[in-house]
């Protein structure tokens, strides 16, 4: 949802929560616990009369993961309902439009690299989760940052943080409010110091995974001895079944994710 097509926080508050999964169910008493106080006065606020105070304010910046010129606008709108005055909420609503144009004018400076830089791969290739949003937001369902944050169990912020990596690059890219799967591509060469850091990020998350597998997964460890042709030959039908499984994923469509781990290795 885009904050800057709002004037009323609370009706942004209110549309983004009920496009929430489960259309937002426990939200409301989750945002009281969060802001120390009861739910009756959260109802007040968001169903009433009542203010967000400017300190409360702020810290729904961070539960809802807001990028630093999403909370200047959020904070705007709160300012601008609890404004005495006309003359003061002429002036706020000004600064709010202002906001609003610089959030344009920032989308049309964003990069759109083919491949990414050395230092945005150390960062994409840092953790699993930013090649992990970015598969998940080409599945249906799953374009915005609230229902990213739910599926893999991760904060709003650390989604916020990432989506807005990944916008930035061309990784993702907004479409209508929705954030989908950019045309960037990222590649490591076998030689860089990244793909340690990679392989290990998804073989530790494989690990998480592994008590709870189900019919549809595999798991497959082979110790062995064997001699070095033969060695040779698991190898090359490895790359060969790798290539094949790569044309297959290309040529499908996103539904489901998923991470195949293939480890070959002398010891």
């Amino acid at each position: 949802m885009n904050i800057f097509d709002y004037k009323n926080y609370k009706k942004y508050i209110n549309d983004r929560i009920e496009n929430m999964p489960k259309r937002g169910h426990g939200q409301y008493r989750k945002l009281s616990h969060f802001l120390s106080v009861n739910s009756v006065n959260v109802s007040q606020i968001f169903r009433g009369d009542r203010d967000l105070t400017i300190e409360q304010a702020c810290e729904l910046c961070e539960y809802f993961g807001l990028s630093d010129l999403e909370g200047q606008y959020f904070l705007g709108m709160v300012e601008y309902n609890r404004a005495g005055t006309h003359k003061l909420k002429k002036m706020i609503m000004k600064r709010l439009e202002e906001i609003s144009e610089k959030s344009q004018d920032l989308k049309s400076r964003l990069k759109h690299e083919k491949y990414l830089s050395e230092e945005a791969k150390s960062t994409f290739y840092s953790n699993w989760y930013y090649s992990g949003i970015r598969l998940l937001s080409g599945v249906n369902g799953y374009n915005d940052v609230d229902r990213i944050s739910e599926y893999f169990g991760l904060s709003l912020v650390t989604v916020r943080r990432v989506v807005d990596f990944l916008l930035q690059y061309g990784l993702c890219v907004d479409r209508d409010g929705k954030i989908a799967m950019g045309p960037s591509s990222t590649h490591l060469e076998a030689s860089s110091p990244l793909v340690g850091r990679h392989h290990m990020n998804w073989r530790l998350l494989g690990i998480e995974n592994m008590e709870g597998i189900d019919s549809s997964e595999l798991f497959f460890t082979m110790p062995c001895s064997l001699d070095s042709k033969n060695l040779k030959l698991i190898r090359k039908e490895l790359v060969d079944v790798i290539e094949r499984i790569t044309k297959l994923i290309d040529d499908a469509p996103s539904e489901e994710l998923a991470c195949l781990n293939i480890d070959l290795f002398k010891f």
